[in-house]
């Protein structure tokens, strides 16, 4: 066994894709998006569950176009976020965070605006060195 093989979320799914199809090109290109996909996945029913129960007709339609609309959100800003931040914090491989940041996408859904308020007041007082406890 390789002692230096990566074991993270998308290693996983590279594992799963090597069992699925016989091109293992496609299987290195396939695994972060289905990492993505499954993390934004799992987060967007967080999301799902906080909007406001539609009673009118098509509320599953509404339901479902949320889903793809926030899945599509996390599988064009996923990659390229984890790309950035990883230096940003000290990780030599964004493979690790491309989960992590498709389920925080996929968590918020439509809530940005309260969440970058409560980013922005809970990281500026740290910024400054006078955190409120």
């Amino acid at each position: 066994m390789n002692p230096t093989a990566p074991w993270d979320v998308v290693a996983l799914f590279a594992m799963i894709g090597g069992l699925l199809f016989s091109n293992p090109a496609l299987t290195q290109i396939m695994a972060p998006y289905a990492a993505i996909f499954f993390a934004a996945l799992i987060g967007v029913m967080w999301a799902l569950s906080r909007r406001p129960e539609d009673r009118a007709p098509g509320h599953r339609r509404r339901g479902a176009v949320f889903v793809c609309k926030i899945i599509g959100a996390a599988m064009i800003a996923s990659l390229p976020l984890a790309i950035w931040l990883a230096p940003k914090v000290g990780i030599t491989q964004d493979r690790w965070l491309v989960a992590p940041i498709a389920f925080m996408i996929g968590a918020v859904g439509e809530d940005w605006k309260p969440f970058l308020i409560w980013c922005r007041d809970f990281i500026l007082p740290w910024k400054s060195g006078t955190p409120e406890t």
